[in-house]
């Protein structure tokens, strides 16, 4: 039996498909636009406006749901602290690094609150108002894991 020297003359041969036994692969998993820790901002949101401009800190990206587990960064007593948000909602926003700030915000957030704060160092302030002269120089705080405060 000769071959033919010319593929176009050559008879076409067609399989049929297998119907069983084929899996499809998973699509990839997202590349995570946070990093867990991330201090982010709340926008866009249209079922909860009241969210928007708000603060969290990333705790986990949720491969279900594609969505980020987030707590926000002040929740009064009996709010819900733990929210999940789509990425197009939340925009990465610099950690507070002074213990000015640090002070500020917990002493914004309403009695019973949690405030969270990410992981990192703050850096301390040179000086006070009404803090008492010791003569050392000043200690950063360093925070090695996020860390949920819940006043009284």
């Amino acid at each position: 039996m000769s071959m033919p020297t010319n593929l176009a003359s050559a008879p076409e041969i067609s399989m049929p498909a297998p119907s069983v036994g084929i899996e499809t692969m998973p699509a990839p998993p997202p590349a995570l636009d946070f990093a867990l820790g991330t201090r982010v901002r709340f926008q866009g949101l249209q079922k909860a406006p009241d969210l928007n401009g708000l603060h969290g800190i990333v705790l986990r990206f949720d491969d279900e749901t594609q969505r980020y587990v987030v707590r926000k960064e002040v929740a009064r007593e009996g709010e819900q602290a733990t929210i999940t948000l789509k990425p197009a909602n939340l925009c990465a926003v610099p950690q507070r690094r002074l213990q000015a700030e640090l002070q500020e915000l917990l002493d914004a957030a309403p009695a019973g609150a949690r405030v969270t704060l990410a992981r990192g160092v703050v850096d301390a302030a040179e000086s006070v108002e009404g803090d008492v002269d010791t003569g050392r120089a000043p200690v950063p705080l360093v925070i090695n894991a996020a860390i949920a405060l819940v006043g009284m």
